[in-house]
């Protein structure tokens, strides 16, 4: 197994366990190696290197890292550490995790939940539904639904813009800090977007003809 470092090297990894990796992440302690049965943690050490720390099993595959530790969800509990944090009231279960400095919002195919790590409360809305990924942008977090459609919310989870692509499945968001472009990926195309005012612009839309041409 490889993962590729912010330094521009390739580290190997020697896995510990039989299970199949479906997602790789890290911060600034280690990097987390997910599957469906559990968490393989790797330590950074002084030298650059990777030390096997350990393995967590998790009842499920989200995960991820926040500034208090690891994050998983099982079902519709929320759990830091493999300790419960809290429970939503929705009985379907949670698939969608993110952290933030502030807070961590969690969804599924009916409700986006923000709970704040300085508040320790819970806000919630089902007005945007189903979300499928979520990017953080500052103090707003842009949703990206099963449905097509695009929505900025504030931290307070209140709906700022909203625009509807199509009725293909918004599958990626991702922010560009040197050109301020939001570039938004479904099953037909790729999107460029900004905000004015808090408001979401389309700039253009490239189509597979239009190859890496992003020239407006």
């Amino acid at each position: 197994f490889f993962f590729y470092t912010v330094s521009q090297k390739y580290l190997s990894l020697q896995k510990h366990t039989p299970y199949i990796v479906q997602r790789v992440f890290s911060d600034a302690n280690g990097v987390y190696l997910n599957s469906s049965e559990g968490i393989e943690e790797y330590k950074k050490n002084a030298n650059g290197t990777l030390a096997f720390k350990g393995f967590k099993t998790l009842p499920n595959r989200t995960a991820t890292t926040s500034q208090t530790g690891l994050l998983s969800v099982n079902t519709n509990v929320v759990y830091e550490n493999n300790k419960a944090l809290f429970v939503s009231n929705t009985k379907m279960r949670l698939n969608k995790l993110y952290a933030t400095n502030s807070s961590i919002l969690v969804a599924n195919e009916e409700k986006i939940f923000n709970y704040s790590i300085e508040t320790k409360k819970i806000t919630e809305t089902a007005l945007v539904r189903p979300c499928n990924v979520i990017l953080n942008h500052k103090n707003n977090h842009l949703v990206g639904t099963l449905n097509g459609e695009i929505y900025l919310l504030n931290n307070n989870l209140e709906i700022l813009s909203k625009y509807k692509l199509s009725n293909a499945k918004i599958s990626n968001l991702y922010f560009d800090a040197y050109t301020n472009l939001f570039y938004v990926s479904n099953d037909e195309n790729l999107h460029l977007f900004r905000l004015k005012n808090d408001k979401l612009e389309l700039i253009k839309s490239i189509t597979s003809r239009d190859g890496l041409n992003l020239s407006e």
